[in-house]
């Protein structure tokens, strides 16, 4: 614990530019003052003395500390929380894959067994989930309805997230167009360490078709995808909004998807009857149960002792299942991912969307440990 002495006067608070004055209430003065290396447990006295340089009083100040540190570079965005009373956990964001577009990225647990948030981004850190995949989905054959330019017109695949122009040719299939980051809804531009409540990454990418896409990356984007990211502790809420900028028709979205590479303990699909109990058997592909069978909006990950939900709002937007009639809401594929499954197209029979009708889902990732 460090004690710190603050020296105020009324020369002094016109004079330091540090010192900012938040509002006034008759004879009060309210302002705040920078103080680098300052932790949340140490004593601060602040002396208040007239312009005559005389002592008035003094007051010992309660430090009142965020809960989470912020560290933002150029590519990427860390961000520090508590996990339990043995770690913290340390989520990121960054610029990935040959799209360049902001993704969640890797997690880790840093040691700390103190009651304050480390600071210490360097630090020894223990991975918990290791990312090299997209988590907010990608398209499946998003496609333009004229103008069809594509290098590969018949293509099957998907655009978007973390695939490129196809498995041998690693050129984009899009783009990031801008990029916020807000800290209590206050937008922070720069480079730097910062403490919150609450962390909101909004950013917005332009995605090509199936049908649109070049060989060199430069095909046609034919729809917008704005995803805004809101982290507080644990839990990454996550909201999109699809706006096809030209008449198009999408075969499957899933929207939150997961891999398994980490949390390879077990799978619970939260209310599907087909599986009330917790899936220990990766071995093969799994599919749920239908929206006529199952409400099942919540699937959990375990990797024995840790917990990794995602969750779906069925209230809002795509997440009732309306583009999927008939197939699974939820599967799991024995590469080692887990999907929702919100747009599931009939054969032959995608889902039409017409220029400027947005598409709106919600839902949320929360990292923390299994419940005794």
């Amino acid at each position: 614990m460090v004690k710190w002495f603050l020296l105020i006067s009324s020369l002094f608070l016109f004079l330091t530019p540090e010192v900012v004055f938040s509002g006034t209430k008759k004879d009060e003065k309210f302002f705040s003052y920078y103080m680098p290396g300052l932790k949340k447990d140490d004593d601060v006295v602040v002396e208040l003395y007239d312009k005559n340089y005389q002592k008035l009083a003094d007051k010992k100040v309660n430090i009142e500390g965020k809960m989470m540190n912020i560290k933002k570079e150029k590519d990427s965005v860390k961000i520090i929380s508590k996990y339990d009373s043995n770690y913290d956990l340390l989520l990121t964001f960054a610029v990935v894959s040959e799209n360049k577009t902001w993704q969640i990225s890797n997690s880790y647990l840093i040691p700390n067994k103190k009651g304050t948030i480390s600071d210490d981004f360097d630090n020894e850190k223990i991975l918990l989930n290791k990312v090299a995949t997209d988590y907010v989905s990608p398209y499946h054959r998003l496609r333009a309805i004229d103008n069809i330019d594509g290098d590969d017109p018949d293509s099957n695949g998907f655009t978007g997230g973390w695939h490129t122009f196809d498995d041998k040719r690693n050129t984009p299939t899009a783009k990031m167009e801008s990029f916020r980051l807000l800290l209590d809804e206050k937008e922070y531009n720069k480079n730097g360490m910062y403490q919150a409540d609450t962390v909101k990454l909004i950013t917005t990418n332009i995605v090509q078709g199936t049908n649109t896409k070049k060989l060199d990356g430069t095909g046609r984007g034919i729809l917008k995808e704005k995803i805004i990211y809101t982290i507080i502790g644990g839990e990454i809420k996550v909201e999109v909004e699809l706006t096809p900028l030209e008449d198009v028709t999408i075969d499957d979205y899933y929207f939150l998807q997961a891999s398994t590479n980490n949390y390879n303990n077990g799978i619970i699909p939260v209310g599907d009857p087909l599986f009330p109990d917790e899936i220990k058997n990766f071995s093969y592909d799994i599919f749920g149960s239908s929206k006529e069978k199952s409400n099942c909006s919540k699937l959990i990950l375990s990797d024995g002792a840790n917990y990794l939900t995602m969750e779906i709002d069925p209230s809002y937007g795509i997440g009732n299942y309306e583009y999927n009639k008939n197939n699974s809401i939820w599967f799991y594929k024995q590469y080692g991912k887990l999907y929702f499954n919100l747009i599931a197209s009939e054969k032959n029979s995608p889902l039409y969307v017409e220029k400027g009708k947005i598409l709106r889902a919600r839902g949320f990732y929360k990292f923390e440990r299994k419940p005794l």
